[in-house]
């Protein structure tokens, strides 16, 4: 006679997978929203100076709202163009997670981090949200 799994079996093995390693309830990843958390980075670090904007943007890369998506998702770099701007759900293999990580001379890259000296960088939380952001398949949400 074969047995079927009850509902409680399944309901163990939910509970069980969305447990952390010390029994915690791990809440599932919030999805990241280019429009209200990623465009606000774009906003305030990359065409504050005028970098990233108007007709002539530093490396063909225009950062505004309603032209930053296309112009960084599946596109790219100007600067190591064996890499895309942004590789959805790669962030490793996204040249703009790592000029803004500061990690892009591993890969080969040139030039400094971004922002630029003496702009600060921007902040581990901001680079945690674009890295989940790539992560979650970097939609234009």
């Amino acid at each position: 006679m074969i047995r079927r799994p009850t509902l409680l079996s399944f309901s163990v093995i939910i509970l069980l997978t969305a447990c952390g390693e010390n029994g915690d309830i791990v809440p599932p990843p919030e999805n990241v929203s280019f429009a209200n958390d990623i465009q606000p980075i774009f906003t305030v670090n990359c065409i504050s100076l005028g970098c990233h904007i108007g007709p002539t943007p530093q490396q063909g890369m225009d950062l505004t709202s309603g032209e930053s998506y296309a112009h960084i998702v599946g596109v790219a770099s100007m600067e190591l163009n064996s890499m895309l701007r942004i590789n959805p759900q790669n962030p490793s293999t996204s040249y703009l997670f790592q000029k803004v990580s500061g990690t892009h001379l591993t890969v080969g890259g040139t030039g400094d981090r971004m922002p630029p000296p003496p702009r600060p960088a921007l902040d581990d939380d901001e680079i945690e949200l674009l890295r989940i952001w790539i992560t979650e398949g970097a939609m234009n949400n």
